[in-house]
C-alpha cells in the first residue's frame, strides 16, 4: 500500500508541474526580443539578422527596436521544416 501512495504523490507533483508549465506558456509575451529569440533558437544575433534579411524571418519593427511575434515565428519555422 505504501508504494501506491508514493506513486500517487509523484503523479500529483507531475500534474502540478505540467499545469504550472501551461500557465507559464500563457503568461509568455506575444512579442519576443532579439535576446529571447537567440536563446530559443540557439543562434547568434548575426545569424538571426541574416535570416531576417535573406530568409524572410518575420519581425515587427518599432523604430529601431525589433520584436518577433511568437506565433509568426512558429509558423515560419514549421514552413522551413516542410521545405527541407
Amino acid at each position: 500500500m505504501a508504494n501506491l501512495n508514493i506513486s500517487c504523490v509523484c503523479f500529483s507533483k507531475k500534474t502540478k508541474t505540467n499545469m504550472q508549465h501551461l500557465q507559464q506558456i500563457d503568461e509568455q509575451p506575444l512579442l519576443l526580443t532579439m535576446k529571447q529569440v537567440t536563446q530559443r533558437l540557439q543562434l547568434g544575433r548575426h545569424k538571426i539578422y541574416d535570416l531576417i534579411i535573406n530568409k524572410g524571418l518575420p519581425v515587427q519593427r518599432f523604430g529601431r527596436a525589433i520584436r518577433f511575434n511568437q506565433e509568426e515565428l512558429l509558423v515560419w519555422l514549421e514552413a522551413r521544416d516542410q521545405q527541407n
